[in-house]
C-alpha cells in the first residue's frame, strides 16, 4: 500500500480552483474516507524564527510539498502503524 499525496491527488482528477488560484481541497474531505494530517503556515515558519512576511505563496507550496514528499517517503506509515497501536485498534486477522 501507497500513501498518495495531497499533490499526486490533485493531479489525478483536477479539483476546482478559486479565483485566486488557490485549490479547494473539499474534493478530499471526510465524507469520501480522506483525513488531513497537516497544513503548513507562515505562523510555523516565525515559530522558527524565519522572517516569513515576505515569503510568497508561490515558494509557501514548494516548502509544503517538499516537507509532504520527505514525510510521505520516510515516516507516513511507521507513524501511521505506530499511532494505531497506541489508539488500540485491531489489525485484521490473516487468513491461515
Amino acid at each position: 500500500m501507497r500513501a498518495v499525496s495531497l499533490r499526486r491527488r490533485r493531479a489525478l482528477i483536477r479539483p476546482p480552483v478559486s479565483p485566486t488560484g488557490a485549490y479547494h481541497l473539499t474534493m478530499f474531505d471526510e465524507s469520501q474516507g480522506y483525513f488531513a494530517v497537516t497544513y503548513l503556515h507562515r505562523s510555523d515558519l516565525a515559530a522558527l524564527g524565519f522572517d516569513a512576511s515576505r515569503v510568497r505563496d508561490k515558494t509557501m507550496r514548494r516548502i509544503a510539498s517538499k516537507l509532504e514528499d520527505g514525510y510521505v517517503a520516510k515516516l507516513y506509515w511507521s507513524d501511521l502503524a505506530k499511532i494505531a497501536r497506541q489508539m488500540r485498534i485491531p489489525k485484521k486477522r490473516s487468513r491461515a
